[in-house]
This record gives C-alpha cells, sequence and structure tokens, in this order.
C-alpha cells in the first residue's frame, strides 16, 4: 500500500520513497507525493529522480490500493545501478577490498602479511560500517560491544608480539597455537 504524502501536503515538491515495484514503463513507490487524479483533477505530473537520473512522469494511476507513476514518453523505464549513497559507499569499500585481495588468492606461492596490507584498510572500514549499523539497532549493540571488547583482548593479547616487545617464555609460547607455526 502506497503511502499518500498529497493527503499531508498537497504542495510537497519534494519526497524520499523507497521502490516497490517496476512493471514495464510504470513504478511504485512506498510513499508518493504525485496525485493520481479523480473527481475532475487531473494527476500530477513530474520528475522522479533515480540514481541521479531524471524520470519523466507523465501519468499516476491508483490500482489496488497502489499509486503507479508512468514514463509514456520513453516507453520502459530503466533503474539499473539505483543505489543509494550509502550503498555505493559501500559496495566501493568492498569491490576494492576484494580487489586488492583476489590477485593474491589465485597465486599458487605463499602469501605473506605485506600482501595483505593494501586492503587491511578497507576490511577495517568494512567492519566499521558492520558495527556502526550494529550501534544503530538496539537488540544487536550487545554483538557491537563483545565484538569491540574481543578486538581490544586480541589487540592487547598480540601487540607485544607485533611490536617486537621482550615477553616472558610463558607468553611467547602461547602465539604458537599449532605446532606447525614454530
Amino acid at each position: 500500500m502506497t503511502e499518500k504524502l498529497y493527503h499531508q501536503d498537497a504542495y510537497l515538491a519534494r519526497f524520499e520513497a523507497k521502490l516497490t515495484a517496476l512493471v514495464e514503463q510504470a513504478v511504485t513507490l512506498d510513499r508518493t507525493a504525485f496525485y493520481p487524479g479523480g473527481g475532475g483533477q487531473p494527476c500530477d505530473l513530474g520528475v522522479l529522480q533515480v540514481a541521479g537520473r531524471p524520470l519523466l512522469v507523465t501519468s499516476v494511476q491508483a490500482k489496488s490500493g497502489e499509486i503507479w507513476q508512468i514514463d509514456a514518453a520513453t516507453g520502459k523505464l530503466t533503474l539499473s545501478g539505483a543505489v543509494s549513497p550509502e550503498q555505493a559507499a559501500l559496495l566501493f569499500v568492498v569491490l576494492t577490498y576484494l580487489g586488492f585481495l583476489l590477485p593474491w588468492a589465485i597465486q599458487p606461492r605463499l602469501m605473506f602479511i605485506y600482501h595483505y596490507l593494501p586492503s587491511l584498510s578497507f576490511l577495517m572500514l568494512a567492519l566499521a560500517y558492520v558495527v556502526h549499523r550494529s550501534w544503530e539497532r538496539a537488540w544487536s549493540r550487545i554483538g557491537a560491544v563483545v565484538f569491540l571488547a574481543a578486538v581490544a583482548v586480541t589487540f592487547v593479547y598480540f601487540y607485544p608480539h607485533l611490536a617486537a616487545v621482550g615477553v616472558s617464555d610463558r607468553l611467547g609460547e602461547s602465539y604458537f597455537w599449532f605446532d606447525s607455526w614454530r
């Protein structure tokens, strides 16, 4: 069911909405300010901006509780590449991470830590995004706190080894979890 913003503000000129359906040359949104017409009043006309591209709305119709915005001028709506700026930023981070990592993943030789370092910053950005999104939802804040606590404990545990600080033999031996690591 489309939320009818035109009932709240008849002069609303800008609004944000999510695409709920696309059928040939018509779209439905979860909310719209386009009045479908009726009772002698013509429908609203205008432009939808999708991923920065204008889509001309030449007709608006109400069917089964949904409001359909129609672009009859071009004959077909194409919404490829319609991503929000937040999704585009996350997509960039993930693709860059994989772009740095995949060439080394298919190499037949061993991968050393310095091969992984260029992609590490993008992994940190992706993890920061996940923690941020988890923090926004009250029910998953516990998971974000547990994850950050695990990161802190892991850092404290491995920092002496990474910084080449002298440690006791017992702590030094604890870094070798598998015999093959010796």
